[in-house]
């Protein structure tokens, strides 16, 4: 289901998770700078007979992901989550600490959906919305994803390109449904048990997520919480501001 591949070998461990619709493919043209510091494991959807999302929980699903993960990754690493990834991320480093150096997501809201007392995310109307769509036109609702997350973006073209070429095309409509639904779960807690550095990054101009609000949110969440914006970055900081954020990423790991 998550296939983790090695790309070079000398630097310190480095294990980045892609997100929802796309997979590592996303982080290539960024691949020969990443491997100037770090030894990177990137991870790639993949169709697998079996799936470990058939008639599971969310909960189960997600322990399935962890322990699929930690059998592919190093015993030490640091570790970068996009969104979706960023999820997986803070679930690995909350229930294996001694295997996070450090944590870094980037996008990624600790509770996706609207709750009474967190109101930085999508409405739970809209999220069923998107949910029924992809499950009944899988294509064109990826379409409208991408156009979404390349919104904000000076070179919209480019990161829409991107997205294209990076689409989690090895897996069924069904597990990226299955993957989607795990958006649901609610990692707020997560958050406040893990004792690993964690920094969390976004862009200001995410079509997606309300920024300056996830930021106040996420401060409430305790001090151990670090947080990095970056200005005229939509979805995917780590493109539209590829130098000051992998200058962050240097400082922030080595």
């Amino acid at each position: 289901m998550l296939r983790i591949e090695k790309h070079g070998g000398g630097g310190p461990d480095l294990v980045i998770l892609p997100g929802w619709g796309s997979d590592g493919h996303i982080f290539h043209t960024l691949l020969p700078r990443l491997l100037e510091n770090f030894t990177v494991h990137l991870g790639y959807w993949y169709k697998q007979q079996g799936s470990i999302f058939s008639e599971c929980s969310r909960l189960e699903r997600l322990s399935g992901l962890r322990e699929v993960i930690g059998q592919q990754v190093p015993q030490k690493a640091h570790w970068v989550g996009w969104s979706l990834g960023g999820l997986l991320a803070v679930d690995f480093a909350d229930h294996y600490p001694d295997r996070c150096l450090s944590l870094m997501t980037l996008t990624f809201n600790p509770c996706f959906m609207q709750q009474a007392d967190w109101s930085s995310a999508m409405s739970c109307a809209l999220f069923n919305q998107f949910t029924q769509e992809f499950s009944d036109a899988p294509e064109d609702t990826l379409q409208r994803f991408r156009a979404l997350q390349a919104l904000g973006a000076r070179d919209r073209r480019s990161i829409l390109n991107a997205l294209q070429r990076s689409a989690a095309t090895q897996i069924t409509h069904e597990d990226q449904l299955s993957l989607l639904d795990l958006l649901r779960l609610d990692m707020r807690s997560a958050i406040t048990r893990i004792t690993v550095p964690q920094l969390h990054c976004y862009g200001e101009q995410d079509a997606l997520m309300p920024t300056l609000q996830m930021v106040q949110s996420l401060r409430a969440l305790g001090e151990q919480v670090q947080l990095k914006t970056y200005a005229d970055a939509s979805h995917l900081p780590f493109l539209t501001q590829s130098d000051p954020w992998l200058h962050d990423l240097r400082r922030w790991c080595l």
